[in-house]
């Protein structure tokens, strides 16, 4: 008999704080209040009280944000639990991406479409510095300004500017991130193969 597989997922709302640097390296000179999901832009606007990027040209005021490294950071400390694995889950990153875990690097890469998930196990039981430090925003080399910068990436072009729309080119933890304690044996992902009768009235599996 086959027990039902159990989970537990803890959400990771609250309790970052987002720097930016020059630097992948620099350290950010300020940290402001965080949460997830974000955007920088969002997070920094409600920080510094910025104008709101819907009037005028407010906007410029936020071009700048595009090509800095901004860094989340979060401390916790996953539980340790016998027979489960404690994960740490970005369900999507925006866009380039290196991950930190008390200063080394856990994940590097690229894509918010694909999650992220970081075993914690060797921290269990310990409080863990996260660092999730997002690249500048991606342009296509020797592209022109302007939406075809977006031509290397599956960003939207829309966002890096068209003749209807203002430039604002969005980074950040853009869905929910969780630790995830799951089963140390569990099915990771499943694949089904059938065929369809020539009538299309019966299925063999």
């Amino acid at each position: 008999m086959i027990e039902k597989e159990t989970r537990a997922v803890c959400p990771l709302e609250t309790g970052w704080t987002l720097g930016w640097s020059d630097g992948i390296s620099d350290a950010p000179l300020e940290w402001a209040p965080a949460w997830t999901p974000s955007d920088v832009q969002l997070v920094w606007k409600a920080f510094k009280d910025m104008p709101d990027y819907n009037f005028g040209k407010n906007y410029l005021e936020y071009r700048w944000m595009e090509d800095k490294f901004w860094h989340y950071r979060i401390r916790l400390t996953p539980e340790d639990r016998p027979g489960y694995t404690p994960t740490l889950v970005f369900q999507s990153i925006d866009y380039r991406y290196t991950v930190l875990v008390n200063g080394g690097t856990a994940a590097d890469g690229e894509g918010m479409f694909t999650p992220v998930r970081i075993d914690l196990s060797p921290f269990a039981g310990k409080e863990t510095e996260i660092e999730a430090i997002l690249h500048p925003v991606p342009k296509a080399p020797g592209a022109p300004e302007g939406r075809a910068e977006a031509s290397r990436s599956v960003k939207p072009p829309v966002s890096y500017g068209w003749d209807w729309h203002p430039r604002l080119v969005p980074s950040g933890l853009s869905d929910a991130v969780f630790l995830e304690y799951l089963p140390v044996s569990h099915i990771e992902e499943a694949d089904f193969q059938y065929t369809l009768s020539d009538a299309l009235d019966a299925v063999d599996f």
